[in-house]
């Protein structure tokens, strides 16, 4: 209804069709279209708070995306990219930064290696079976933490995470407000804390499900769309730092033009999710800059490599047979201890 008054407000009587008919035609109670002015999977559930930023100047907007009715993931269809404008990331392509561990980091995360190399031994025995993946991921989780959030003593702070804050520094002096995707919760925790010390405690907020050394432990859905709500339309805030599980969850960032992946998860479908969230129709800028940061020499490298060649594999892919042990998105983690063995 107050799309429907807006779109008669801008346009008077060259707009002539009656609330009710506006209604019929585009309202839906279906659960398989997204409603991209707020993210959410209904028209007719749109959260009271959100209609007071519906702006009179993106009327026209609003119309053609009730109109064509899109669902997210058809926007790979040309026929629906001719009708859909979406922001490019092919003036600004990915850039993949990699940054050296000291010497301390570097002989730490060597020793957890070695220390571990028994138990990848025994993965690779177990074969590709549910057990041994299982096993194999358990093995590969502390790694990917101490590469990405060591446990060293207090006051230390990994390179990229130092690199991680200039680079949210330099894009806010641009204007561009940025979303930082994590994999792993103490990830996720570390870098909140460092970003909002170092660009203030206003500046970031932080989306998760559940983290034990925080307060509160659990978010429910209603905080969690509270920080979304935050991110999109508070101006002081200018980073936020998501766990890339909840990416898939039809939110909508599209107040950030700039997308970091600080460490990647197992599925290179949800890095295609990730970047979905902010590039998306009504997005604030015309671009998305994509940003990739690695440890050089660690299980950073391999599992970046093995994303990247998932993502390119699934554009190939024409069929998939659900009968199949492992997903074609999802990396075998025994590929992973292949290459650390191999080193």
């Amino acid at each position: 209804s107050l799309i429907h008054h807006l779109i008669k407000f801008c346009y008077g009587t060259i707009f002539d069709r009656s609330e009710r008919a506006f209604i019929t035609e585009f309202g839906t109670t279906t659960a398989i279209r997204t409603n991209y002015l707020v993210g959410e999977e209904q028209l007719d559930d749109v959260p009271p708070r959100y209609m007071s930023h519906l702006s009179v100047y993106k009327v026209a907007d609003y119309y053609d995306l009730l109109k064509s009715k899109v669902h997210r993931v058809t926007l790979n269809d040309p026929s629906v990219m001719c009708c859909v404008d979406l922001p490019s990331i092919t003036e600004y392509p990915p850039e993949v930064r990699r940054f050296e561990l000291d010497y301390t980091h570097r002989k730490n995360y060597n020793q957890l290696v070695l220390s571990y190399r028994q138990a990848m031994q025994q993965c690779l025995e177990f074969g590709n079976s549910f057990s041994g993946r299982a096993k194999a991921f358990s093995v590969l989780s502390p790694l990917i933490l101490e590469s990405n959030a060591p446990e060293n003593p207090k006051g230390y702070i990994p390179a990229k995470a130092e690199e991680c804050v200039k680079l949210v520094r330099q894009l806010i002096e641009e204007g561009v407000k940025t979303v930082i995707f994590t994999s792993r919760v103490p990830v996720g925790r570390m870098l909140t804390s460092l970003l909002k010390d170092r660009l203030g405690e206003s500046t970031t907020v932080r989306l998760y499900a559940e983290d034990p050394e925080c307060n509160p432990k659990k978010l429910s859905s209603a905080q969690r769309e509270e920080v979304v709500s935050e991110f999109l339309f508070n101006p002081v805030v200018k980073c936020g730092v998501m766990g890339i599980n909840l990416a898939g969850e039809s939110i909508d960032l599209t107040s950030a033009s700039a997308v970091i992946f600080y460490d990647l998860p197992w599925d290179s479908i949800k890095v295609e999710q990730a970047i979905s969230r902010v590039r998306r129709p009504g997005s604030v800028r015309d671009y998305v800059k994509i940003f990739y940061l690695l440890n050089s020499k660690t299980i950073d490298e391999h599992i970046y490599t093995l994303v990247q060649e998932k993502m390119k594999q699934s554009a190939l892919l024409l069929d998939y047979d659900n009968s199949q042990e492992i997903t074609p998105d999802v990396i075998n983690p025994l590929d992973v201890i292949g290459q650390l063995l191999a080193e």
